[in-house]
């Protein structure tokens, strides 16, 4: 079956290649960003191959549709590193090219930086017990929460 007249894709460059943007996400990172806090501060960033192989999935394209891959996947692993790779991301996401932009003239995915990056951080889920806010208060009689009043209306 002949592939869509839109696909350049040249195919795969080595063993394992995939057709995904993720590569020129790879080489960003390692080139601009470096390290956080800590004993390494600083130091150039060299993703090991569990995140390479998280990035180039991340951003892995069909070379027919062009379309990018859906599948869900979640960062690698459990572990303290994981929120680093997350900021990597989301320096990468602002600044670095993410987007696809058509095929470069090797055949490869070409891509470009988002044209207005937006992001949001959230920060991590706190393991503490949940308390009872401090805007509202529970009725005894209903046990319905009640808005606290501040100040008076003028």
């Amino acid at each position: 079956m002949a592939a869509a007249k839109w696909s350049h894709w040249a195919g795969p460059l080595f063993d394992g290649h995939v057709c995904s943007i993720g590569y020129e996400v790879v080489d960003w990172i390692q080139a601009y960003t470096c390290h956080g806090p800590g004993d390494v501060q600083g130091d150039a960033v060299e993703l090991d191959d569990e995140w390479f192989n998280f990035l180039i999935e991340a951003y892995r394209i069909d070379p027919i549709t062009v379309a990018a891959c859906t599948t869900r996947r979640s960062c690698p692993g459990r572990r303290p590193r994981q929120s680093e790779l997350a900021g990597h991301i989301g320096v990468a996401e602002a600044f670095a090219p993410v987007r696809f932009d058509g095929w470069k003239a090797d055949g490869q995915p070409g891509a470009r930086p988002v044209r207005s990056p937006l992001l949001k951080c959230w920060p991590p889920r706190s393991r503490k017990p949940a308390t009872p806010s401090r805007t509202s208060r529970s009725s005894p009689a209903s046990g319905a929460r009640t808005p606290i009043r501040t100040s008076t209306p003028a």
